[in-house]
């Protein structure tokens, strides 16, 4: 559907509350930041004295307190977690840590067995996820992709729980929804003519543009960069929840990261359990992979990331290729610059002609062997614990890909084996999502290196 986005709604109910006061918000900076380091030398101290206990702990604890004002503490505390995570992989650090510096008070905090509050996607609950949101707290809520874990763009503290809860490197930029051109005008700087005709094609959709960011958007949303990753969402719960909430929301995927991305409220509801305070359950999402990510601030268009909107239609629109993305450097699009998408299990592509040798590999290693594909395999014995079909087209198989990782974790898979597909329309996404789950470690920028395709 062909929008004209200088003409779509500019309304932007609700509002703001006044700005504390300068010297009183330094001041409470300054507290926090004291009360951040106090607690980091205790950690140290204690982890010099290994009779003790809370050396770890107290290092963690630390680094999240600093993390809510300072981007190197955020950085480092990934690092920490990560390496907690490889010599303790029984314990949830993250959540741990998470739950010990959270914002609620003591008597509003659920416990991890909780669930998080889940609202049926209508009118009543879309306006109290916006309360919520205008608030400072945080909701997970369905676009037409994945579900998306909502912060308000211009509350830093909110956008700051996002990568806490999430676990998510402060490299790893946000994508910003917004419902109109007047909400936009609020993040970006210009729009250049590229970006209009993408706008007017695509939007609302899933398709995000990479823009010159506006300097009212906290550095922390676009991880220190000069730009900032928007888009007008089709969905119309999404949408609507941004026009109540009155300001531009910031929603990378809501799952754990690195994790599948999640395609139903339920997805929503394991991965992040009693962190997230409220879910929109608007059933499982259309499209089932992210938006396509293009960042038009140079004189010729790049893709940084394959998803909703093929290249192909992209192309169509602006009458030239499109280039890739970079190899190296700073990454101006989530889903990147590290690992994505990966269930437990290890997965492990199969072309549709070879995949009598595949499974006779894979039975021979022994463990629980899962099977996703578009047909169904021969050769199939007692030693497979799922098989998934997903008969039709590529944009069919994108649909039920992640949850058919879900699905095949629950299964007890050790060895799961996907099908590919070709790499012409969203198949470009598919097989850019199934290699980054296959990687054993961060992935290239370049979302075509080795002939393939946010």
């Amino acid at each position: 559907m062909v929008v004209d986005v200088t003409k779509l709604q500019t309304g932007e109910p609700g509002g703001t509350s006044k700005p504390r006061r300068p010297l009183v918000r330094q001041l409470r900076r300054l507290a926090v930041v004291a009360a951040g380091f106090a607690v980091l030398f205790v950690g140290l101290i204690l982890a010099a004295l290994p009779m003790i206990p809370g050396g770890l702990p107290g290092i963690v604890l630390g680094l999240t307190i600093l993390s809510t004002e300072l981007d190197w503490a955020r950085r480092l505390r990934a690092r920490v977690l990560r390496t907690a995570r490889r010599a303790l992989p029984n314990i949830s650090w993250h959540r741990a840590f998470t739950s010990l510096a959270g914002r609620r008070k003591p008597s509003d905090r659920r416990t991890s067995s909780e669930r998080p509050a889940v609202a049926e996607a209508t009118s009543e609950g879309i306006s109290r996820a916006a309360d919520i949101l205008r608030r400072g707290d945080l909701v997970a809520f369905p676009t037409e992709t994945v579900y998306g874990l909502g912060a308000p763009v211009f509350n830093r503290r909110a956008v700051a729980r996002v990568f806490e809860v999430k676990g998510r490197p402060a490299d790893n930029p946000l994508i910003v929804h917004v419902s109109s051109r007047a909400m936009l005008d609020r993040v970006v700087r210009d729009v250049p003519d590229t970006a209009g005709h993408l706008m007017e094609a695509f939007w609302p959709g899933p398709l995000t543009l990479v823009l010159r960011r506006s300097r009212r958007v906290p550095s922390i949303v676009s991880a220190g960069l000069d730009t900032v990753a928007v888009r007008i969402p089709a969905d119309p719960v999404a949408l609507q929840l941004v026009r109540l909430t009155g300001q531009p929301i910031a929603a990378p995927s809501a799952n754990r990261s690195g994790r599948p991305s999640p395609t139903t409220a339920e997805h929503v509801m394991r991965d992040l359990g009693a962190v997230v305070d409220l879910v929109i359950d608007g059933g499982p999402t259309p499209i089932g992979v992210e938006s396509t990510v293009v960042d038009v601030t140079g004189a010729v268009p790049v893709l940084l990331r394959p998803g909703g909107i093929s290249r192909e239609a992209i192309e169509r629109v602006i009458g030239t290729s499109l280039c890739s993305g970079p190899v190296s450097g700073p990454a101006r699009s989530p889903g990147n610059k590290h690992r994505h998408y990966a269930p437990s299990c290890r997965v492990i592509p199969v072309h549709p002609d070879e995949w009598e040798g595949a499974l006779q590999r894979v039975c021979e290693a022994g463990g629980r062997i899962g099977i996703v594909a578009r047909t169904t395999p021969e050769f199939l014995g007692e030693t497979i614990a799922y098989h998934r079909r997903i008969p039709g087209d590529e944009a069919e198989y994108a649909r039920h890909l992640f949850s058919a990782f879900r699905e095949a974790e629950d299964a007890g898979v050790d060895l799961l084996l996907v099908e590919t597909v070709q790499e012409t329309g969203v198949g470009l996404a598919v097989m850019d999502r199934l290699r980054r789950a296959a990687a054993t470690d961060d992935v290239p920028e370049h979302p075509e290196e080795a002939t393939s395709g946010s």
